[in-house]
């Protein structure tokens, strides 16, 4: 799971860390501290909290659909029409809870008889009805996984897209005001530079 860091995010706007002016006679250097523009950028703030929400509840969302690797198709209808009830009854709840547990059963059961070597005809058998079951679940869960990934990427840049433009924007504003030719990350300079990271957050931050 990939964790939002808004250093990433400014690395497309600030980093590596220079930005030309137009035509300044002299290098005039201004420096951003990118932790504390994390920390005091209130969208970015709210932007990530919403992103990680997303990602937790996407991921629960496929955990829970990884509970039923060995079910038939009739029983995975069934607990999907058990979860779909607004509010489920305690022998509903029950009932989803009994089909887990049979999944969890049936895969532990494969898995010791796919240890058994060799199996015997009876042994075979069962073995290749679970497998039956399990096969098209596993590829449903691989498809649900690739789709997880490419909903979080898109989620990543539908949130932070508004605020890297809002940020380029107000650099630009800051580099014609302060007359500066280039603006570095903090982490890249080791003395002097103008430090311009609360006038960029006052504009940031300004409704």
């Amino acid at each position: 799971m990939r964790v939002v860091l808004l250093t990433a995010m400014i690395c497309l706007v600030v980093a590596p860390c220079v930005k030309a002016a137009e035509a300044q006679p002299a290098l005039n250097v201004g420096v951003v501290d990118s932790q504390k523009l994390t920390e005091g950028f209130e969208d970015f703030r709210q932007a990530n909290q919403a992103y990680q929400a997303y990602v937790q509840e996407r991921r629960a969302r496929l955990n829970k659909e990884a509970l039923l690797r060995v079910v038939t198709a009739q029983e995975k209808k069934e607990y999907d029409d058990l979860a779909a009830v607004p509010a489920p009854t305690d022998q509903q709840k029950q009932r989803m809870k009994e089909l887990e547990k049979l999944s969890q059963d049936r895969e532990k059961e494969m898995s010791s008889l796919q240890a058994v070597a060799p199996p015997t005809p009876e042994q075979q058998k069962r073995l290749e009805e679970l497998r039956a079951m399990a096969d098209p679940r596993e590829k449903v869960l691989q498809d649900l996984e690739a789709s997880l990934g490419n909903e979080i990427d898109a989620k990543h840049e539908e949130l932070m897209k508004p605020l890297r433009d809002r940020i380029d924007k107000a650099l630009d504003e800051l580099m014609r005001e302060q007359r500066l030719a280039i603006v570095l990350g903090k982490e890249a300079v080791l003395r002097g530079g103008l430090d311009i990271t609360s006038k960029l957050l006052a504009k940031l931050n300004r409704k």
